[in-house]
């Protein structure tokens, strides 16, 4: 009896110190990151897409503390247990889920946000090695449904906007539950624009609007020319006022289908600076920071322009802006914010519309091409390694090549098509080499 009484004690402080050991491990920041990018949630991880791109790339910047980090970690994997336990596998899943559930998601989610950009900058060069304050509650031990924080203010009627303001009053994050979209600011400049919904490739196709308006102009202006030849030797008083409006009719028709048909891609980028501007209406711009060891420190802000693409070879050269919303897209090449930034070993994602300015010229493109990319702190050459022509909803292949670093530069397809096309013309490449400015 002694034997087993032993053998029980022995086990219980087994299981004590496992339990002891597991509450007391430091998480890294590397942690973090490597546990949100080996996250599937049915493959898809719908509201970690968040949590894969602008919140591990904000980790970086941020100087937390080692229950910080704890705690980040904890929220994130109460999150996965939730969305897992369902089967969520995008933000239509979300009605599989409880009303407590649900919040239990959102507020797991904002406050490990509210965390994050709580926290201040790192400063120029310092070593990203960790703080032993230990003055950061620390709330991790349980899955709770009502997790909240003293600086964070979450909303949980999912029809309205979930406010994240840390205590440096330079970050600020939204989150739009209606939209499923989060803003992040940095002292009033939009860093970064992320998505929540199911990832789908940007469509860079001709501007569907601009044919439309194109069309129902000619329709308008020939029906108005028939019916003012049936009238024209009709000459009552009644007629000549008909024949007047057909008149007006028919030059306001010509003339707004002439201009957008001629005109619409200046005026559409004319509109889309507009737009830039508002995006990054600000004191100041952020531009690309660098530290010692030519890792990034600071990444652009939305919407601002930090690199040049070159093709010599295909006579392509176009700005790069951060960010592939509709307005960006307009007056160059959009960088997915979801993906890495050139000379961080990762995947670059770009996309561009496949008209004669831009990337009509792509469709003529061989393996073993150079692509230049001219940063504001590097030039990177890439050589293309192959092509292929994908779905818009087939963004699990827009991955590296063999661990390099790898460009993918994307357009709509087929080439000059006047409809709304679901297919993607992709250029995958890898760097070749850097030149640090």
């Amino acid at each position: 009896m002694k034997t087993k009484v032993r053998i029980k004690i022995i086990f219980m402080l087994i299981c004590i110190s496992a339990v002891f050991c597991t509450n007391t491990f430091a998480v890294s920041k590397s942690d973090i990151i490597g546990y949100v990018n080996s996250q599937s949630v049915c493959g898809d991880t719908a509201l970690f897409n968040t949590y894969k791109t602008t919140f591990t790339r904000l980790l970086k910047q941020k100087r937390l503390t080692e229950s910080q980090l704890n705690t980040i970690y904890s929220y994130l994997q109460n999150s996965v247990g939730i969305l897992n336990s369902k089967g969520v596998c995008k933000i239509a899943d979300l009605g599989k889920l409880t009303p407590s559930e649900k919040s239990s998601v959102y507020n797991n989610l904002t406050t490990a946000a509210g965390v994050i950009t709580s926290a201040p900058m790192l400063e120029f060069g310092e070593q990203d090695g960790g703080s032993t304050d230990t003055n950061v509650e620390n709330n991790n031990s349980t899955n709770n449904n009502n997790n909240t924080s003293s600086n964070t203010n979450i909303n949980k009627d999912n029809n309205t906007d979930v406010n994240i303001q840390g205590n440096n009053e330079g970050t600020k994050v939204t989150i739009n539950t209606q939209d499923n979209t989060m803003d992040i600011y940095e002292n009033g400049v939009l860093v970064d624009k992320v998505s929540m919904s199911t990832q789908k490739m940007t469509y860079t196709g001709v501007n569907v609007e601009h044919v439309l308006i194109v069309v129902v102009s000619i329709l308008l202006f020939v029906f108005a020319l028939i019916t003012f030849i049936q009238l024209s030797k009709k000459h009552t008083a009644k007629t000549r006022f008909i024949k007047n409006m057909l008149i007006s009719l028919m030059i306001c028709s010509g003339l707004v289908g002439l201009s957008v048909g001629i005109f619409g891609n200046k005026m559409e980028s004319l509109q889309a600076m507009i737009d830039l501007i508002s995006i990054s209406s600000s004191e100041q711009e952020i531009k690309v920071e660098l530290n010692e060891d030519k890792s990034i420190k600071k990444y652009p802000s939305y919407g601002s322009n930090y690199a040049t693409l070159k093709i010599e070879k295909l006579d392509i050269e176009n700005k790069v802006y951060f960010g592939d919303i509709t307005s960006i897209l307009s007056v160059g090449i959009g960088h997915a914010t979801w993906s890495d930034m050139p000379t961080e070993s990762g995947t670059v994602v770009y996309s561009g519309h496949n008209r004669e300015t831009m990337l009509n010229n792509l469709k003529d493109i061989n393996i073993g091409d150079e692509i230049v990319l001219d940063t504001s702190y590097a030039t990177c050459t890439y050589v293309v390694r192959k092509t292929d022509i994908l779905k818009d909803t087939e963004t699990d292949k827009l991955t590296k090549i063999e661990d390099e670093e790898t460009l993918i530069l994307y357009t709509c397809y087929p080439f000059d098509t006047y409809v709304y096309t679901n297919e993607r013309f992709v250029v995958y490449s890898v760097l070749k080499e850097i030149k640090w400015k």
